[in-house]
C-alpha cells in the first residue's frame, strides 16, 4: 500500500472510533438519533463527510441502523446504535412495525396472479394476425366502405 492509502485508511478508522465516541457522548451511550448527532457542533466541526464516516462505520460493523441512507430531516429520529459482540443493541426497538396489508394490496397480489397464469401472445402473432386481416391484403374485387362524414360547418 502506498502511503497516502494507508494514511486515508487510517484517517477513516479514527473517524469510525471518534464516531463511537461521539454517540457515546450525544446519546444515551448505547446509541443516538441521527438528528441530534447531526446538528451536534463538535460533531460538524470534526468530520468532512459524516453521511460517508456512518456507512463505513456500519460497513466495518462499529454501528448499525435501519435503511441504507439516513438524510437530514427526514431521517432525525433514526437510531444509531453501536454494535457490541457482532449484535447492535436495541436494533429491534428502532425498526418501525411492519405495514398493515391493505385489502387493495391483496387485490393487486392476486390480479398480479392471475396475469402470469394467462398464455402470452407474442408481438409477431399478433402483427401477423393484424396483417393478415388489413384492407392492403384483401382482394381488389372486395370495396372499402367510404362514409361521407357529415358537415359541421
Amino acid at each position: 500500500m502506498s502511503d497516502s492509502h494507508q494514511q486515508l485508511v487510517e484517517k477513516s478508522e479514527k473517524e469510525m472510533i471518534q464516531l463511537v465516541k461521539d454517540i457515546k457522548r450525544i446519546g444515551d451511550g448505547k446509541s443516538v438519533k441521527f438528528g441530534a448527532l447531526f446538528d451536534d457542533e463538535e460533531v460538524q466541526d470534526f468530520y468532512e463527510a459524516l453521511i460517508g464516516t456512518l456507512k463505513g462505520a456500519r460497513k466495518k460493523g462499529y454501528i448499525d441502523f435501519p435503511g441504507h441512507l439516513l438524510l437530514k430531516g427526514q431521517h432525525d429520529n433514526v437510531e444509531i446504535i453501536i454494535v457490541e459482540n457482532g449484535k447492535s443493541l436495541n436494533l429491534a426497538d428502532t425498526l418501525p412495525p411492519p405495514a398493515p396489508i391493505s385489502p387493495t394490496h391483496e387485490l393487486a397480489k392476486s390480479a398480479l396472479a392471475a396475469a402470469s397464469t394467462k398464455p402470452q401472445r407474442s408481438f409477431l402473432g399478433v402483427a401477423s394476425t393484424v396483417l393478415a386481416s388489413s384492407p392492403k391484403n384483401s382482394s381488389p374485387s372486395t370495396p372499402v366502405s367510404k362514409k361521407k362524414m357529415p358537415d359541421l360547418r
